[in-house]
């Protein structure tokens, strides 16, 4: 089993730093559910109706988007309010979508990757100002000081304002996975776990596989020095 925490490094920075996360296994692709494009017209009439919320807890996720200077707003506020203007959610993956789904449900920012490509331990970190590591695309990514990031044994594979690596990111080879969860904070614990066992059980509706029932969600702790 993989230990995941939370750098000191980080916590001196944020003391409040939270992070939360769920493992599935054993998935198994299949094609496009039904249950799911059901779930994604339910999720977009419930964005509509509860937009003013959604949108106001969202911001919470921009305004720590800027503490760690990224001028733009979260991608997660613009989605909800992109749909509660009449646009709809774009599908890319079953596994993907769900995640998606549950992020814009509770207004979270969440994420999945493929487990069995990080290399060793998951450690949560904030990140020197000019680290580089290769995003979605090719694209390189260059860190700002204090961004949160996650590490493993080659480096940073995903950063909190700025996305995952190439490497990571679930495809249909993807047989076992992590979802995670990032706190801002204003975000409660209760509502954290919520959504993340919303997307695991949508997961596992959408794409065969294994979790415990209720998907059992936990908190890293402080145990690494970097």
């Amino acid at each position: 089993m993989k230990k995941v925490a939370i750098t000191d490094k980080c916590l001196g920075v944020y003391p409040w730093m939270k992070f939360a996360y769920c493992f599935v296994k054993n998935l198994s692709w299949g094609e496009s559910s039904e249950i799911l494009k059901d779930k994604q017209k339910e999720t977009e009439d419930h964005i509509r109706k509860n937009s003013q919320s959604l949108v106001e807890k969202a911001k919470s996720i921009s305004r720590f988007y800027k503490v760690q200077g990224e001028k733009n707003r979260s991608h997660i506020e613009s989605l909800i309010k992109s749909i509660s203007n009449g646009k709809s959610i774009k599908p890319v993956n079953p596994i993907v979508d769900s995640i998606v789904i549950a992020e814009l449900r509770n207004a979270l920012a969440m994420g999945i990757h493929d487990l069995d490509r990080i290399q060793g331990d998951i450690v949560l970190d904030v990140a020197d100002e000019g680290e580089k590591f290769v995003g979605i695309g090719n694209r390189t990514i260059v860190t700002r000081a204090n961004e949160v990031v996650l590490r493993h044994q080659k480096g940073i594979w995903a950063s909190y304002t700025q996305g995952p690596d190439a490497v990571t990111v679930v495809d249909l080879a993807t047989k076992n996975a992590m979802i995670l969860g990032f706190f801002t904070p204003e975000t409660s614990r209760d509502s954290m776990i919520q959504g993340i066992r919303e997307a695991a059980d949508l997961l596992l509706s959408t794409v065969k596989g294994e979790a415990e029932n209720p998907p059992p969600v936990h908190l890293a702790n402080s145990q690494f020095k970097i």
